[in-house]
C-alpha cells in the first residue's frame, strides 16, 4: 500500500493549476474497506467542500502491449460498494515504475468489474486533470448535498 499511496499523492499533487496542485489527497488507511483515498479539490472557496473517492490499484508490469490496458483488477463487489457512496468515485490504476496513473469513473451502468483497466485517461495529461476537477466541482454544485438542519442545533 505504501507504493500506491506515494504514487497517487505524487500524481495528484503535481503543479498544474497556476503552479499549484488541483487536488489534496488523504489516505484513509485500513478504516475503509473499499476507497483508499479521500481527495479534496484545492481552491474551491464557496459552497460545500468538493471531493471524490479513489480506490488505487498498482502494477509493476505496465500496460499490456496488445490492447494497452493496465493489468489491474477490481472485483464486482468493490465496484458495487464504490457506487454506493454519494460522491464521485474512481479507480486509479498506477503503473508505478513509470509513475503513470490512469483514471476510470465508477458509475451506475458502467463496468460491473474491471478485469484490466483501460488507459484512455492518463493523469499525466493536464487536460484529464482539469476535466476531473471540473467534473467533481460540477457534481458537488449540482447535487446541493449539504447538512442544513439538525435537531441538535
Amino acid at each position: 500500500m505504501y507504493v500506491e499511496r506515494a504514487s497517487l499523492v505524487n500524481l495528484l499533487t503535481r503543479p498544474h493549476n497556476a503552479g499549484a496542485p488541483f487536488f489534496r489527497p488523504q489516505f484513509l488507511g485500513n478504516k475503509y474497506p473499499t476507497p483508499d483515498f479521500f481527495v479534496e479539490l484545492v481552491g474551491v472557496e464557496e459552497g460545500p467542500v468538493s471531493f471524490f473517492l479513489v480506490q488505487a490499484k498498482t502494477t509493476a508490469r505496465g500496460p499490456i502491449q496488445r490492447n494497452g490496458n493496465l493489468p489491474v483488477q477490481v472485483r464486482a463487489r468493490n465496484m458495487t460498494q464504490l457506487m454506493r457512496y454519494p460522491a464521485p468515485t474512481y479507480i486509479l490504476g498506477i503503473d508505478y515504475p513509470n509513475e503513470i496513473g490512469y483514471l476510470l469513473a465508477v458509475v451506475q451502468g458502467g463496468p460491473a468489474r474491471i478485469p484490466r483497466l483501460p488507459t484512455r485517461y492518463p493523469l499525466s495529461d493536464a487536460a484529464v486533470l482539469s476535466a476531473l476537477y471540473a467534473e467533481v466541482l460540477h457534481f458537488r454544485r449540482a447535487s446541493g448535498v449539504t447538512f442544513a438542519t439538525s435537531r441538535f442545533v
